[in-house]
């Protein structure tokens, strides 16, 4: 019977292992070695509950949320959110590949850098609407109730991240 279970939960492993890390380096501010702590903490609680675990077709969803809880926990004790981070590009490749031109892809970069400069400063319950709504392209139902807030919420604090990103983005994009 446990060999069973055990099997089970390397093979949910296997097919959310990268989904997980690429949330939790968004989660992060994309801070590589916190997203592997917070990637392997989440499933070693994960494991733990995996006795409790019944419906396979919500995995992600049930992944997501011992996620989120991790990281907002980790964040209240440490504040690690709030340190200096320096700030890694990320889908370069795509952002190249869409590129017409060498140009245009280095400008998509530097935009790049400066979207995630400005989500590391901005406060937790914003950046969490920007990563479910835009980065994992969740519903607004779908955001609410994975970081267990109203759709209203939802919505208010994407508008308000959304405006504090495009003032953090105007204001490097005027710095010499």
């Amino acid at each position: 019977m446990f060999d069973s279970k055990r099997r089970q939960f390397e093979n949910l492993y296997r097919r959310q292992n990268r989904r997980l890390h690429q949330l939790a380096m968004s989660l992060t501010g994309f801070d590589e070695n916190d997203a592997r702590d917070v990637t392997q903490e989440v499933f070693i609680r994960a494991f733990q509950a995996f006795d409790r675990y019944r419906d396979e077709g919500t995995e992600w969803a049930w992944l997501r949320s011992i996620c989120v809880n991790f990281v907002r926990e980790r964040y209240r004790r440490s504040r690690f959110f709030r340190e200096n981070v320096q700030p890694e590009i990320f889908y370069t490749d795509t952002l190249r590949n869409r590129a017409a031109n060498p140009h245009e892809a280095m400008e998509n970069i530097q935009l790049t850098g400066r979207i995630i400069s400005a989500m590391k400063e901005l406060p937790v319950e914003f950046r969490e609407v920007l990563v479910m709504r835009h980065i994992y392209g969740l519903s607004t139902a779908e955001t609410g109730e994975t970081l267990d807030i109203p759709e209203g919420t939802v919505r208010s604090r994407l508008k308000r991240a959304r405006e504090m990103l495009v003032k953090h983005c105007l204001r490097e994009e005027k710095l010499p």
